[in-house]
């Protein structure tokens, strides 16, 4: 199972006897003090003389990578006089660490954001967890929903806040630090600008460099769970995972989902990773009776994501999970935001910029007509155009088709981040890299801490920092997006697979099953709680149902996904 944590930092007069959910929830007593306790369903790793503890995974950063139970007085003295910035810099992991300091109680989430960690206010001091069941059973109150919260949500799918969609929940983001007697101001303790400078290493070194740490991130994780499955998609990222396990391939159970059409039919694929580490290979067809629009795939989250098409995958998961007892799951999310795929003539200004005019560029400039497919007019016209365009940050675009056009009107969106604000001087496609790693953390915690734990390996601290370090333009060489992650597999992974240029997925199953229900998911949202609480434009949703037109693919997920927040919503 999943692991799951509650901590209250309460004082211990007046904690709550522990509430419903520690013991319902199999939690387990790991630490107490007289300002903190914590439960878990695993053990921690406690820091010396009873200052506090970290939940979760918690590794060294030597190459093989080693799992840390247990810590000396000089490293936990470092970590509590450094308020946890040692802790970050000298380990990785999927951690949550409390920390007893001379002032109170500080929490540090790691920069890969890996373990969930929300929090609400108990009066006095705060209750801290891994998810809804800890925080409702030591807060003894149901949250209701934060419909202005919702609203920002909407506008920003991929834009992760500490404010959630629930009222009196909170999350604390990846690489930030809450002092618990200052919660409405956490701080950002982990910074991709510190890893952007870029060393003075070859493509083949970058490669080399890379493949060492990839192996060694992964197979850490994998020492974990000696029986994990993993999602192959057929594409680059995920047989990279497979890859980087081809030393455990026996114990590794690996699936393909697959729907009926031509594009979503990626198994020849599949197989080629599979053969390569000589593992075998469950081929599965996705099953549309798994599938359905009325009921939340995120009912146990603060906040909606994703949609019922999920249904579809959660439901393989669950089948061939249960059948081979396996301990968790891997994928290849996050590979295309850490290995820098883009599709812009950014990493030509990146090399300009950087290294000024010079023989160089010319060969940049190649990569990228090879990379775009586009005219030496065009890229010269979209390289101007983007760099005119920047003004210093990340401009993070809002969602706003299908919200409610007064409620925008009177409450303009902001994305405010660290992440999205670089030093100055920073190189434009670096720029855009950071803000697709800030993208992707929308997407990783999502899964039912009742069952097996989703493990993204390759959205590890190491892996993110060594990948920040290579600039773009290596990312490009050859004309390939992601070049540097497909040059380090070469020996490994056919070329075949490593060539690949485009890839399929079930846009076809969903959009067939998108169509099948349109007269459900046109009930749903037109007269549904969204539009009654002013978060949606009824009107112009019930605009796309109308007539016999099949939806766009664009509508397909974008209504898809609204659909999935009314039956959210209506959860609580």
């Amino acid at each position: 199972m999943a692991l799951r944590y509650l901590a209250v930092t309460t004082p211990a007069s007046s904690q709550p006897e522990m509430v419903g959910s520690v013991s319902d929830g199999g939690l387990q007593p790991v630490f107490r003090s007289e300002r903190l306790s914590i439960f878990a369903s695993e053990k921690a790793v406690l820091l010396p003389g009873n200052r506090g503890a970290i939940v979760g995974h918690l590794f060294t950063r030597t190459i093989p990578a080693h799992r840390v139970t247990e810590l000396n007085e000089d490293i936990g003295s470092r970590i509590l006089a450094t308020r946890g910035q040692s802790l970050l810099s000298n380990y990785w992991g999927g951690y949550v660490a409390f920390l007893v300091v001379d002032e109170g109680v500080v929490v540090i989430r790691d920069p890969s954001g890996a373990l969930p960690c929300y929090y609400s206010n108990l009066g006095d001091g705060l209750a801290i967890s891994s998810d809804l069941k800890g925080l409702v059973g030591a807060t003894l109150e149901i949250p209701k929903v934060d419909w202005n919260g919702l609203f920002l949500h909407l506008a920003g799918i991929e834009f992760k806040r500490p404010r959630t969609a629930l009222t009196n929940i909170s999350e604390l983001l990846a690489g930030y630090r809450l002092d618990a007697r200052n919660p409405a101001n956490p701080e950002a303790i982990w910074s991709p600008w510190d890893h952007i400078r870029p060393t003075k290493q070859t493509e083949l070194e970058a490669a080399e460099r890379l493949k060492s740490i990839v192996d060694a991130s992964v197979g850490a994780w994998s020492d974990c769970f000696p029986k994990a499955g993993v999602s192959l998609s057929g594409g680059l990222d995920s047989s990279i995972v497979v890859a980087a396990l081809r030393n455990r391939a026996n114990s590794l159970t690996l699936v393909n989902l697959a729907s009926n059409d031509a594009e979503g039919d990626e198994r020849q694929y599949a197989r080629l990773a599979a053969e390569a580490v000589r593992a075998r290979l469950d081929e599965v067809f996705y099953d549309p009776a798994d599938v359905d629009f009325t009921r939340s795939t995120s009912s146990y989250l603060p906040r909606p994501i994703y949609s019922a098409l999920a249904m579809a995958d959660i439901a393989v998961k669950f089948r061939v999970g249960t059948k081979n007892s396996l301990d968790a799951w891997m994928s290849g999310l996050g590979g295309d935001n850490v290995f820098c795929i883009m599709n812009s003539p950014v990493s030509l200004l990146d090399r300009l910029s950087t290294e000024g005019p010079s023989p160089s560029i010319v060969q940049t400039f190649d990569n990228v007509l090879r990379l775009t497919g586009r005219s030496i007019p065009e890229i010269v016209h979209e390289a101007w155009r983007c760099r005119r365009r920047y003004k210093g940050r990340f401009d993070w675009t809002a969602e706003t088709e299908f919200l409610n056009k007064g409620r925008l009107a009177a409450e303009p969106v902001r994305f405010d981040h660290p992440w999205l604000s670089p030093p100055e001087g920073t190189p434009i496609g670096k720029v855009e890299h950071v803000a697709s790693l800030l993208r992707i953390q929308g997407s990783i915690d999502g899964f039912e801490r009742s069952g097996p734990p989703l493990i993204n390996p390759l959205l590890s601290q190491p892996i993110i920092e060594a990948c920040l370090s290579i600039p773009t333009w290596q990312w490009c060489a050859g004309g390939r997006n992601r070049s540097i992650a497909r040059q380090a597999y070469t020996d490994i992974l056919p070329m075949r697979l490593l060539n690949r240029r485009s890839k399929g997925g079930p846009n076809g199953f969903a959009f067939r099953l998108m169509n099948a229900n349109r007269a459900i998911l046109k009930a749903l949202l037109v007269d549904g709680m969204l539009v009654e609480n002013g978060i949606l434009d009824g009107a112009a949703i019930a605009s796309i149902f109308n007539g016999d037109m099949p939806l766009s693919a664009n509508n397909c997920f974008h209504l898809s996904f609204l659909a999935e927040a009314e039956t959210w919503c209506r959860c609580w």
